[in-house]
């Protein structure tokens, strides 16, 4: 099994390169779904990640908040089962696509 961490500009793009993976489901009152779909991977959707600064703010009772940082990009994490279902999904993308966090934020468990 392999991990895909990936990162796009946004979730346009995402949708756009990962097109063949994104299957549509017409619900019975005539609303579309839309999800991922495919055979040996799963998807999340981490979308924006945020990152703890270390510094804090004080709300009106008092209470310290800690402050987050946006971290650019729109995330998406894909569990493939076998490399051909990896390669498969690494074809759709370009190379700054495919990232290699040393400590994801989000991992399958």
């Amino acid at each position: 099994m392999e991990t895909l961490y990936l990162k796009f500009n946004s979730q346009e793009e995402a949708y756009e390169k990962l097109a063949d993976f994104r299957k549509e489901f017409n619900e019975p009152d005539g609303e579309t779904q839309e999800f991922w779909s495919l055979e040996g991977a799963d998807f999340d959707e981490v979308g924006t990640i945020y990152k703890n600064t270390g510094e804090t703010t004080t709300d009106d009772e008092g209470n310290e908040i800690p402050i987050f940082e946006k971290i650019d990009g729109f995330h998406l994490n894909v569990l493939c089962r076998t490399p051909e279902i990896a390669n498969k999904i690494k074809e759709k993308l370009d190379e700054d696509n495919i990232i290699t966090p040393s400590t994801p934020y989000r991992v399958f468990a």
